[in-house]
Parts: structure tokens; C-alpha cells; sequence
């Protein structure tokens, strides 16, 4: 087929145009009026009389202008977010908070990476096959940053057996892809969407959406600035404000691609979010080299700076002081203030924490706070109170992370609670 130029109105009956994606045949001139494939790039031809953006179809067809930055810029901020994503990873293997970073980095990096592989005047030119290699992580970057913040803020340091399951979905897609790829050429035939993209892929950007959205939910709903250092509750939110700019720009080009071209513009054309992928994974490196403190706690021993008399001995005045002056019940207790309270520095209150009650300032802090609540529950002179009212009165400031700490340590929602434990 060639394309033809209209001269006036179109014949009668259907046209057909190359959807938006910067090919030389994407002119409004250029029709043809039997559908099939562009004779430039190869893409399937949408109908012409489909409703048109012009400022959206830009965004689609700008590969001419930016593929000189794939090579500079983004192909080099790539291979460095690897080499240090790698580096990290192994080198931080055993801390389960670090991990779930390394996991939500690669899981991005090598995402935009596979789509530069084939397709496209910038990609590496590899065979057709490697569409379906078997590195499609995306949908791992919601349930790693969830687990991220959970871990970081509630202060676990070990690996827990459901959240295992958090990740089912993300290796589902990568049994699939590994199928695909292993197989014969006639599945990965069944498999094309566009020639540029397949099945797979529309689906498992379609799906992040959804789990992205959730995931990213519950990583806000635990948020609490309250409780966290100023540097920390910084880089927790620059984290979840990158997942959250992927995450609507890709509702945004997916949108546009949906309901304005069939889904017939190739992904490989969403430019805004590999450059989004590339900058991130540049900050990334630079944590991971200079500020790798930031990332989360290290497993090593550090000094003592108490004695075991020392220790025993603060620790009963520690308890002295909960069960007597009741200083959680203040909202803004911090280490700083408790530890005023205990005449002491605040490193030897969080050294005392950790060796004396295994435990970290908010999580030691929290548990007297949910019995406060729970005596509270049970006591019906309190049932003109919300749940949340109560909580308040024994300190809590956010109503997410009362719910979420009562049904976690509690096992079922403070109403459950009260109805079963009433005096």
C-alpha cells in the first residue's frame, strides 16, 4: 500500500492515517483507504475520522526531536542506576529495608530500559523476541515502596511471610514474559498488539495503574510526619511524590493513547516517563553512594553507651514514668522530650529502647497508647466518644495510623474490639 494525499473531502466510505509517533507518513494529508500498516513505520492505521487533539497527537509523535537524548542522557543514567542499583544490592543484601529500595528502583529502571530495546529509530535494535524478556518489574514498585515506608516508619527490620504475597501479581508477569520468550515464535505472534507493543504490556501498564493507586494509598495513609525526623519524613515523601508523578503520567498517556488512537500509538513513544525513570534513577545513585544512611538502618553493632546496671535501672525508671506521669498522651512527645523527662541524651534513650524493650521510640510509645485506647474501648461511660475521639485522648494525632496499628496489634477494628470487651 502507498498513501494517497486527499484532495478536498475524503471519498466516501472509511480512511485510514498512521496513528501519532513521529514517522514521516504522520501528516493529516497522508491517508489511505483500505486499513493495514504504514509504510514508514510499520504501525497498524487507525481510522481518520476518530476524534482529534492536536496538541495530544504532539505529545505522540516528538521521537525525531528527543531520540538524540536517549543515547546521552537516558541510556547512561540507566546503566549507572544498574551499576549502583547492583552494587547496593548485594552489597545490602541482608537488610530487608534496603532491599525493598533496590527493589523499587531496578523494578523502574529496568522497566524503561526493556522498552528502549526494540521499536524505535533510538532503540538497540535487538530482535523482536527481547520485547518479551523476562525484566518486566513494574508491577513490583508499588508493593516494594509499601513495604519501604511500612518497614521504615514502624522500624522492622525483618522479613515477614505474608508479604511475600504482595508480589504475586508482579511475578505472574514475569512467569508470563519468561513463557513468551522461551517459547516458539508463534505465541509471541498471538501475543502483538501493534507490532510495537503486546497484550502483556498494555495489560501490565493498565494493571500498575490499579496497584499503584492502592499501593500508594496505603503508603500515604502511613505516613505520619509526626513521628519522624524532618531529613526522613523529606526523602520518604520525595519518594512517594516521584511513584505518584509516574504514576499520573502514565493515567495521562495511557488515556490519550485509550481513547484517542485504540491504543495504537506504541508505548515506546511515552517519552515524559523515561526521562521521569532516568532522573530518578540518577537521584537514586546519588543516595546510594553518599547518603546511604538514608536508606534505612544498617545491621551492624554499634557502642554501648550504657552499662547493664545502667541499663536496668533506666529501664525501671522508664516504666516508673509511663505508668505515673502518662507523657504519651501528649501528641507531640518525641525522643527529644521523653528523654528531658528521663534527664538522659536522646541516644541513650534510643539505645535504652532498643536493648531494653527491643523496640523503637514511636513503636514502645504507640503500644501504651493502644491500651490507653482499649481500656478506654471497654468502659461504656466512653460510648458518646468516635473511636478515633478516644484515640485522640490517648494521643494518637492521625486516624490512619490508630486504625492501622489497632487491627494490626489488636487483630480486629477498635468497634470489633469494644463490642467483645465490654466491662
Amino acid at each position: 500500500m502507498s498513501p494517497e494525499k486527499s484532495v478536498g473531502h475524503l471519498e466516501e466510505g472509511a480512511t485510514y492515517v498512521c496513528p501519532p509517533c513521529g514517522c514521516g507518513a504522520h501528516h493529516p494529508e497522508h491517508v489511505w483507504h483500505t486499513p493495514g500498516l504504514c509504510t514508514a513505520c510499520s504501525m497498524p492505521l487507525i481510522r481518520s475520522d476518530r476524534v482529534r487533539l492536536s496538541w495530544a497527537e504532539k505529545l505522540f509523535k516528538i521521537e525525531r526531536y528527543v531520540s538524540i537524548f536517549h543515547y546521552r542522557l537516558l541510556y547512561p543514567a540507566y546503566l549507572l542506576a544498574f551499576f549502583t542499583g547492583f552494587l547496593g544490592l548485594f552489597r545490602d543484601r541482608k537488610i530487608p529495608l534496603r532491599v525493598l529500595f533496590y527493589i523499587f528502583l531496578l523494578g523502574h529502571v529496568f522497566y524503561a530500559f526493556k522498552h528502549q530495546l526494540w521499536g524505535t529509530s533510538y532503540s538497540l535494535s535487538v530482535p523482536v523476541r527481547w520485547q518479551y524478556f523476562p525484566i518486566g518489574f513494574l508491577l513490583l514498585t508499588g508493593p516494594a515502596l509499601y513495604l519501604y515506608f511500612r518497614n521504615k516508619q514502624e522500624r522492622i527490620k525483618n522479613w515477614q511471610k505474608e508479604d511475600r504475597w504482595h508480589f504475586l501479581p508482579g511475578l505472574v508477569v514475569i512467569i508470563a514474559y519468561s513463557i513468551l520468550f522461551l517459547g516458539p515464535s508463534a505465541w509471541r505472534d498471538w501475543a502483538t498488539y501493534n507490532g510495537f507493543d503486546h497484550f502483556l504490556a498494555v495489560a501490565e501498564q493498565f494493571t500498575f495503574l490499579i496497584s499503584g493507586a492502592y499501593y500508594g494509598w496505603l503508603s500515604w495513609s502511613l505516613f505520619e510526619p509526626r513521628e519522624m525526623q524532618i531529613r526522613e519524613r523529606k526523602w520518604l515523601m520525595q519518594l512517594l511524590l516521584f511513584q505518584g508523578i509516574i504514576w499520573v503520567s502514565w493515567l495521562f498517556l495511557l488515556s490519550i493513547n485509550l481513547f484517542l488512537f485504540d491504543m495504537m500509538s506504541t508505548s515506546l513513544d511515552y517519552h515524559l516517563i523515561w526521562f521521569l525513570i532516568a532522573a530518578f534513577g540518577c537521584v537514586a545513585t546519588y543516595y546510594i553512594l553518599f547518603q546511604s544512611d538514608q536508606l534505612g538502618h544498617l545491621s551492624r553493632k554499634k557502642e554501648n553507651r550504657l552499662t547493664e546496671p545502667t541499663l536496668e535501672q533506666l529501664k525501671q525508671k522508664l516504666l516508673g514514668l509511663m505508668m505515673g506521669d502518662k507523657p504519651y498522651l501528649n501528641p507531640d512527645l518525641s525522643l527529644a522530650i521523653l528523654a528531658q523527662q528521663l534527664e538522659i541524651k536522646e541516644k541513650e534513650l534510643s539505645e535504652l529502647l532498643q536493648k531494653g524493650f527491643d523496640s523503637s521510640f514511636y513503636a514502645f510509645i504507640n503500644q501504651y497508647r493502644l491500651n490507653e485506647v482499649k481500656e478506654m474501648l471497654r468502659d461504656p461511660e466512653n460510648d458518646r466518644f468516635t473511636n478515633f475521639a478516644l484515640a485522640q485522648q490517648a494521643g494518637f494525632s492521625s486516624k490512619s495510623t490508630f486504625f492501622h496499628l489497632f487491627k494490626k496489634h489488636v487483630g480486629m477494628t477498635p468497634g470489633a474490639y469494644k463490642k467483645e470487651n465490654r466491662i
